[in-house]
């Protein structure tokens, strides 16, 4: 997979929101990528909140869908936390 350093995000009113791509997973059991990303922060706020999604390349490009399955969460939860704890 190309080097992806950002992704569009269409928000819940419908605008577009460049998101920054912290890593991506792949889950080799299940064949399944997924994309972990924030929005640009206050560099002066420690916090930043992750998201995650399912994501799928396509000929369009790139299409994000929601993980909603519990023990995906799971394994996806699992990832972020190392993320988080990487950094400090």
């Amino acid at each position: 997979m190309e080097e992806i350093k950002s992704i569009d995000i269409v928000t819940e009113s419908g605008e577009i929101a460049s998101a920054l791509v912290v890593s991506f997973l792949k889950d080799e059991e299940t064949g399944k990528t997924y994309v972990f990303y924030t929005f640009e922060v206050d560099e002066s706020d420690e916090t930043r909140k992750i998201y995650a999604s399912i994501f799928v390349q396509n000929e369009n490009g790139y299409e994000l869908l929601p993980i909603e399955d519990d023990e995906e969460w799971k394994y996806v939860n699992e990832e972020i936390i190392r993320l988080t704890n990487k950094g400090e």
